[in-house]
């Protein structure tokens, strides 16, 4: 995940283009399929990804997963592992 992240961030790292086509590919496959999204955001966001993916990586990536989910216990799902990082700060 730190690689993509550093890649994907700087245009002039050798692999940039390779971490675009992963971005890509991600968002292809949580449109076709919208429940993997509860399985996707969370390893972007916390773990080894950071809580500002969009930001860091110069993206919209976590914005456009967001507006692919459907359903009332994926939108509970989601808003869970939104504020899980900033329950764990705060304590």
């Amino acid at each position: 995940m730190r690689c993509l992240i550093n890649h994907i961030s700087h245009k002039d790292r050798f692999l940039h283009r390779a971490a675009e086509r992963c971005i890509k590919s991600l968002q292809q496959e949580v449109e076709a399929n919208a429940e993997i999204v509860t399985t996707v955001l969370p390893r972007l966001i916390s773990g080894n990804g950071v809580y500002n993916f969009d930001q860091v990586t110069k993206t919209k990536t976590v914005d456009k997963l967001l507006s692919q989910i459907r359903g009332d216990r994926a939108h509970e799902l989601i808003i869970r592992e939104l504020v899980s990082p900033v329950k764990t700060i705060k304590t």
